[in-house]
């Protein structure tokens, strides 16, 4: 886990994929026990170009979620003053990696949270999209609007009409930025399967949003086994070529980043914006160009 602000009232940081925000099963981390470990100094870390990694002690690993007076506590406050502890304001899906602020007080988590219900707080994501051929039209932002229906046995779920008793209206507006040939990792240009790099704005927050509306599209997510019923044929393996291999089907991961996060401070008044590249190795493959780092 990265750290790259954090003041009195608030903390950003980097969420690796496969790590949950919140109440990870028993012996699995999460960010927020993470972060209360750093701030009650039980956690291990270091510098590096101004940004603080976090590696949380194994021995503290199974004290998630504990009170203030327990051995995962929240940092102790003086005499008055309330207990410094992390306070989650928004969210991202535990196969998902990207940027995330939680606040370190009541006050910063109330006026953050009036940011995302009122939608001043602003994220951008990118995906990495399996195509059957290269889009006609690049660089154009689309916007999808569909009507999503979420399967809570199944964790799942599905464009429906609207009319459907559970439907709730879903927007998005994507933009492809680049597009790579899936056989030979070059510049496509032709008919062929595509890697393509997408840049995606939220214009609601539904269950599995992205993932759901892309793959209804015809833009299904690299690494998606929920959503991407042919995501194996797009594997991209270890080593020179990029050949599609089905024995790759473990250490694939989710191709989508929040890699881009916008709000104001609660306290200060002060816009701040951060942004990172995505870690995931698919996305080496579009250099480094069409990230805002």
């Amino acid at each position: 886990m990265k750290i790259l602000y954090e003041d009195k009232e608030i903390i950003v940081c980097c969420k690796e994929a496969g790590i949950a925000v919140q109440s990870a099963r028993i012996g699995q981390q999460d960010m927020v026990s993470m972060l209360n470990n750093y701030l009650a100094g039980e956690a291990c870390g270091y510098v590096e170009n101004g940004v603080h990694t976090v590696e949380n002690s194994p021995e503290k690993s199974e004290s998630r979620g504990k009170g203030p007076n327990s051995t995962g506590g929240y940092a102790k406050a003086r005499k008055g003053q309330e207990a410094v502890q992390i306070h989650v304001v928004h969210r991202l899906d535990q196969p998902v990696e990207g940027i995330l602020v939680f606040a370190k007080t009541k006050r910063a988590a109330s006026e953050l949270g009036r940011q995302v219900s009122d939608g001043r707080m602003k994220k951008i994501y990118h995906a990495v999209c399996c195509m059957e051929k290269c889009p006609e039209r690049k660089e154009d932002s689309i916007t999808l609007v569909d009507y999503l229906v979420r399967d809570g046995r199944n964790n799942t779920s599905f464009v429906s009409d609207q009319n459907h008793k559970d439907a709730k209206r879903s927007v998005l507006a994507c933009r492809i930025l680049k597009t790579v040939d899936a056989s030979v990792g070059r510049d496509a240009s032709g008919d062929g399967k595509v890697y393509a790099l997408a840049e995606i704005n939220l214009g609601t927050g539904r269950h599995h949003q992205i993932r759901v509306q892309m793959s209804h599209a015809g833009m299904p997510l690299y690494g998606d086994r929920k959503y991407n019923t042919r995501w194996e044929e797009y594997v991209l393996p270890p080593g020179e070529d990029r050949t599609p291999d089905r024995r790759m089907e473990h250490g694939v991961q989710l191709a989508l980043c929040a890699s881009e996060l916008s709000f104001v401070h609660p306290v200060s008044g002060k816009q701040m914006t951060f942004a990172i590249k995505p870690q995931g190795r698919i996305f080496d493959i579009f250099g480094d160009d069409n990230f805002r780092v």
